[in-house]
């Protein structure tokens, strides 16, 4: 724990007594061993310590003081672990209560206990109760990075951003800092710098915030450095980004590309996907090796070099789980990205700690499987993820087109039929069709060109569900296990 009013500790005399010294010592003591057992599984041990450090601050502080709030939040965070969802609120009640006293409303501290309630009554389907707490943290007002430096002491502008990748890409032999299409043998992590320019900017800015991939080219997205590291390196780059998260405390997301995506656009997509919706914890991107080409035969290359990643993706998920120092992990898939995504996830069941991922929102676009695999793979993950949200469309041409190479067996999973769209127990679905002419294309990347899609995900990233609590732009369709939501374009 970092002590948010030292000068307490001093009290009315010009420097702390010895009590309070020791007191300070153990408060210290106690948390680091709390962090320690909560990595090796420890839950029961690791909230007894909590709760005697919370003892231990009341009696020095006071109960009002913003140390006891921070440490109400850890406790709070620890009963939610274990299932005890009731004492879990009430600490963090008490903890937004006592930060509110003493911070303005824009502090990072008052942020963080709002999205925690939030969090946690929307993860019990209190929806409502769940957006009066969401509704008040405040917008992001700059682009993600703001004016983070890495903690390796590379320096770069603030209209950059930084993106951590993994990949079983080969080194392309014409650009020795990227990657190919083939595979490698082994996987590679690092970083890239991606450009977000004031050009950049200003054109997504006319078009009311729309995707910059849309409005921006190669050079408005520039790739300023990629850097291959080891694991070990990476961490040093990745937590203090995740430590610094405000908007976004302690949390990362991993996006999965789909079909026809190079290692380069891959980055530049996540990075757009780190801009646009204000994400200032860490962004991740897998990239598969995908040929980056349009074509029967490069589409069934892609396919089955999507399946052959499951494995790496697997390990490269339990690395950014277990070591990044990220409480929650979103992970997004788009197209041929889903059934890798899925096969990973699957493997990842055999673990032992398969039940402690600290999965937040699973989030599934567009995706190109077969409807019935899909819909068999999503019983599994309701318990382990905070959140699954399909985004399906009936006009979506690369679908379409995957459905005849496919040999019109069925409906790919991201498709909407005449009898609707793929609707399973626990799974959010959502029709875009409606959400704008660029899903014609075989881009195929609406859900991320669309202003109010993007609102839609920045909400549903800060664990706001069901869609229609979120956006009013989503109708409820039917009742029951048969319900889904679909996306209507409100004019202004």
């Amino acid at each position: 724990m970092t002590f948010r009013t030292p000068d307490q500790w001093v009290g009315n005399s010009s420097r702390p007594t010895k009590t309070l010294i020791a007191q300070r010592n153990l408060v210290e003591l106690l948390d680091s061993a709390a962090l320690l057992l909560e990595v090796q599984g420890h839950t029961d041990d690791a909230l007894g310590l909590r709760l005697q450090g919370l003892a231990v601050l009341k009696q020095a502080l006071g109960k009002d003081s913003l140390d006891v709030a921070a440490s109400l939040a850890n406790v709070g965070e620890e009963y939610h672990r274990q299932g005890l969802d009731e004492p879990a609120e009430q600490a963090l009640r008490r903890a937004l209560a006592i930060r509110e006293l003493s911070l303005p409303a824009s502090d990072p501290d008052v942020i963080a206990s709002l999205r925690q309630l939030g969090d946690l009554l929307a993860q019990q389907g209190r929806y409502k109760e769940a957006a009066e707490f969401h509704s008040r943290v405040p917008p992001p007002t700059q682009p993600a990075l703001g004016p983070y430096r890495p903690a390796g002491g590379l320096a770069f502008p603030d209209q950059e951003i930084l993106v951590f990748f993994g990949t079983n890409r080969r080194h392309d032999p014409s650009d020795p800092d990227s990657f190919g299409s083939e595979a490698a043998s082994e996987r590679s992590v690092g970083y890239a710098v991606v450009d977000i320019s004031g050009a950049a900017l200003s054109a997504a800015h006319k078009a009311e915030g729309d995707g910059l991939l849309k409005f921006a080219d190669p050079r408005q997205l520039a790739i300023h450095a990629i850097r291959t590291l080891n694991e070990e390196a990476l961490l040093g780059e990745i937590r203090p980004r995740i430590e610094k998260a405000s908007k976004f405390p302690r949390e990362a997301f991993v996006f999965v590309h789909g079909f026809n995506v190079s290692f380069k656009n891959a980055l530049r997509r996540a990075a757009q996907l780190e801009h646009d919706l204000g994400f200032d914890g860490a962004a991740f991107v897998y990239s598969w090796p995908s040929h980056g080409q349009f074509g029967a035969s490069d589409y069934l290359a892609d396919q089955r070099n999507s399946l052959a990643a499951a494995d790496d993706l697997r390990a490269f998920l339990e690395f950014v789980v277990a070591k990044s120092g990220a409480r929650i992990v979103h992970l997004i898939a788009h197209s041929m990205g889903n059934p890798l995504l899925l096969e990973a996830l699957k493997q990842l069941q055999s673990k032992p700690a398969w039940a402690d991922l600290h999965i937040g929102q699973v989030i599934l676009a567009a995706p190109d499987m077969d409807a019935g695999e899909f819909a068999a793979a999503i019983p599994s993950l309701r318990d382990v993820a905070n959140g699954i949200t399909l985004y399906a469309s009936a006009s979506d041409q690369a679908l379409i087109a995957s459905t005849v190479v496919n040999g019109l067996r069925g409906p790919r999973a991201g498709s909407v039929t005449a009898l609707g769209p793929v609707v399973v127990d626990g799974l959010d679905t959502i029709d875009i069709t409606a959400a704008g002419m660029e899903i014609l294309s075989f881009n195929h990347n609406s859900y991320a060109e669309s202003p109010a899609l993007l609102e839609d995900l920045r909400n549903l990233l800060q664990g706001l569900r069901p869609p229609d609590t979120r956006e009013p732009s989503m109708q409820r369709i039917g009742n029951g296990t048969g319900a889904y939501w679909k996306y209507r374009s409100i004019a202004k």
